[in-house]
């Protein structure tokens, strides 16, 4: 790494609600972006520690009934509130965004 680069680094919001940062010394390949949602990946925008970050979740977390993740969600909606507007200006009456499963979330590097 370039000294004027940033680290690339990974925090991880479990649906349990823990979570942890940890330094990549590599881009990593899409197995471990699938083991680590545990599944097929879907990537999405959001801002964390004030930088627009990749957003990696389980693409089909809703349909295996993987658990609510509340962090992830949050980060989510206020990203997309920030980008669209309000929830209701940009959701069909009575749907909620929601991110269930563990996520993984990346900074100074794309997926």
């Amino acid at each position: 790494m370039r000294p004027s680069q940033k680290p690339r680094t990974a925090s991880f919001f479990h649906a349990d609600g823990t979570q942890e940062t940890r330094t990549l010394d590599r881009k990593l390949p899409l197995a471990d972006y699938q083991a680590l949602v545990g599944g097929f990946i879907e990537v999405v925008r959001v801002r964390h520690d004030g930088e627009v970050c990749d957003m990696v979740v389980n693409e089909d977390g809703l349909g295996l009934g993987l658990p609510y993740n509340s962090q992830a969600t949050e980060l989510l909606e206020s990203y997309w509130t920030e980008q669209y507007g309000p929830p209701e200006n940009r959701l069909p009456q009575g749907t909620v965004a929601h991110v269930v499963g563990d996520v993984v979330i990346l900074h100074g590097c794309r997926v």
